[in-house]
Parts: C-alpha cells; structure tokens; sequence
C-alpha cells in the first residue's frame, strides 16, 4: 500500500508508495510488445490528489518509467460535479479533492494526448477506521511489524496498508575537520557527515479482509518484517502506516497480484496472470489496463524501534570494512590529495587519523544529513 505524508491518490495499479512508478511486466503483454496504459495512485478526499500515468515495459526494456504526457484527468461524481486534475511534474496529474459525499459514487476519467479516452467504473468513497495498535517484536532475530485494527460499524472489512520507512544511521567514525586547498578546515555544525537518514516507500503489497469473522477485526496482521542484521536497524528506525479501506472488488485485485508477486518474489517481475481493472478504454474495450481506481480515507500511527532496544543489537556489517589509519599532520597532502580518503577523515586525541571516505561520510551511503521534521 512514498511515500504522501498527508493526502494522496493512489488508482490501484502496480505500486510504488507513493511516489513512483515501476514496470509491470505480464509475460502475455511483453511478448506481445503492448504499450500498455499504467494508472498508479489511490483518491483520497479531502485534500490534493495525485495521479501518475505511465506505459508498461517489456523484460528487454531499460527505461525505469515511461511517463504519459500531456493528458487530460477528470473526476466525475454520479450527481454531475466535475473535478478537473492539472499536470505537474513528469507524469503527476493533481486535483484539489475536497470534499467527496459518502453517498455518491466517483469514476475517474482520463483524455489523452492522442485522444484515447478511458473510464473507470463509478466506485463508492470508504471511510478507513482507526489504527489500533502498531507493534513489532524480535523473538527471533529479525524485526516483524504489526498491525490491529477494527471497525466497530463493520463497513470496512477489506484493508489495504502501505507504508514509508525512516532510518537513521551512523558513519563508522566522526569527521570533524575537512581538508580544502591543502590546509585543514573545521567542519561547521550543518556541515557534519557522521550522523544520516534515509527514506524507503514500501513495495510489498499488505492486505487484509474480515469478511468471514462475526466482527470486523483485524489481529496483529503482520506488514512487513526486517532482518536483524539490516543497516535499517543499526541505530534508530521508524515506521508510517497508512490504512485504506478497499471495496470488496478492489480487494480481489489486489489479493491476485499480491499472489503473483509471491509466486514470482517481487512486485515489479513478470507477472504470470492479468488483473481485471475497473479502468477500460471507451473506444477498446478489450484493451488492458494496468491500474484499479479506490477511493477512501486512511488513518496512519507510527512507531519508533532503537538498536539498544532489541534483543540482539547488531553493528552495520560495512562496519567491518572501516580501518582508521593514523598519519603525521605534515603528510596530510600526500594521503588525501586524490584518494578515496578526501575529504573524510577525522581528529583523533591519539592524532590524525584517515579512514576510506564511507567510512567516515554518511551521506555516501545514500542518505541525508537533513533530519525529518518528525524525528
């Protein structure tokens, strides 16, 4: 179920959340080389919505995202209201959502550049209950987050979670001076390397249904799992989960491709079976496509999991690979004039000492040094 901190829109098709797009590639549609039409976002009322539209790929193709451009979306309401979406960056169409009547239904309709003209089925608006608790334990070994919910109206039944991972990590050594035109310069507080966050979207596929209980209740479900050794856990982690609510047709979609993807071990490999959309072609109605409109409220918690607070804290594997070597100032040049030690290294009481630049920058390791507003 981004990435989307507030609001966002997401028309079910092959995830990314939320924020990109990734190939969907049916073995059926690769070998038939079709330029297929990818719908990928998820409505929610009351704020702004975004959708992506985009084109599946083959297995040969090494473009990441095929962006369609210049189309024109609309939001239509069963009693006549008209939302109109406006291009943003790449492939993003956005519309100010608003307010959406729990008893009218919504179709999303999309004109494109070449005139082609699609239309989703009218789908009713869902209201998602509130998250109960949000747990994880690590009884054996590995990190495994839960979730519990419940509806005390029974209107939901069908959940859909997604969710956006934080970590922050720590660089093996503190750098605290720098080496710029061939003299020593202390690094200013904002320009610190040692301490980094990073930001992952979640792209397995987390759905759960009560339909066959006498309550709507959803159990310690678990949303995903992280191995005890992985640099997410090696000093702070966070986790955001977002709750939707799926009509029952929506869950079906969504149980298929979560079943494919099992079967194949990645959301984004080829797919052995093809998804019914509610999104058709006017003008084909045969043609697939990749994407399934849903409209609902979410409601999110998150938690907070520290390496001293498991049961067997570890230290980041390329830990092992940092080797501080201590030098005579006078030779700085000669170490770090261009090598891969320039421009980490770091003052120690025993003297100066160098180690290879990831050792010693974070941010080389794919992060920030901007920590998130929340942290």
């Amino acid at each position: 179920m981004r990435g989307m901190k507030k609001i966002s829109c997401v028309i079910l098709a092959v995830m990314a959340v939320f924020s990109c797009i990734k190939p969907f590639n049916p073995p059926a549609i690769s070998a038939a080389n079709l330029n297929l039409l990818v719908v990928d976002g998820f409505i929610v009322p009351g704020s702004a919505s975004t959708i992506k539209l985009s084109r599946t790929l083959n297995i040969t193709d090494s473009f990441q995202v095929v962006p369609e451009l210049n189309a024109q979306l609309y939001l239509e309401g069963s009693s006549g209201s008209i939302i109109p979406f406006q291009a943003g960056v790449d492939n993003s169409y956005t519309c100010p959502t608003g307010f959406l009547s729990p008893d009218d239904q919504y179709r999303l309709r999309i004109i494109l550049q070449n005139g082609s003209e699609y239309l989703s089925d009218f789908v009713e608006v869902k209201q998602s209950p509130p998250i109960d608790t949000l747990e994880w334990d690590d009884k054996d070994g590995d990190v495994t987050i839960y979730i519990s919910t419940h509806d005390p109206t029974a209107r939901a039944k069908y959940y859909k979670w997604e969710y956006d991972e934080t970590i922050e990590y720590r660089a093996a050594y503190e750098a605290l001076v720098d080496w710029v035109d061939n003299q020593f310069v202390f690094l200013e507080p904002d320009e610190l390397r040692y301490q980094c966050y990073k930001f992952y979207n979640s792209t397995n596929i987390v759905i759960g249904n009560s339909s066959a209980l006498s309550d709507d209740v959803i159990r310690r479900l678990r949303v995903t799992v992280i191995p005890g050794f992985d640099e997410k856990l090696s000093y702070r982690y966070s986790i955001l989960v977002k709750q939707y609510s799926l009509t029952a047709d929506a869950y079906k979609y969504w149980q298929i491709l979560q079943a494919n993807t099992e079967q194949n071990g990645n959301l984004f490999d080829p797919q052995p079976a093809q998804l019914r959309s509610n999104i058709h072609n006017t003008g084909n109605p045969g043609e697939p496509v990749v994407g399934y409109l849903s409209i609902s409220s979410f409601t999110e918690k998150r938690i907070f999991i520290r390496n001293s607070q498991l049961r067997h804290p570890s230290t980041p594997p390329f830990f092992s690979d940092c080797k501080e070597t201590f030098i005579d100032p006078s030779l700085a040049a000669q170490y770090l004039n261009g090598t891969e030690m320039k421009p980490a290294y770091f003052s120690r009481s025993q003297g100066l000492a160098i180690a290879p630049a990831f050792c010693v920058d974070c941010r080389l390791r794919g992060g920030t040094t901007q920590k998130p507003p929340y942290w």
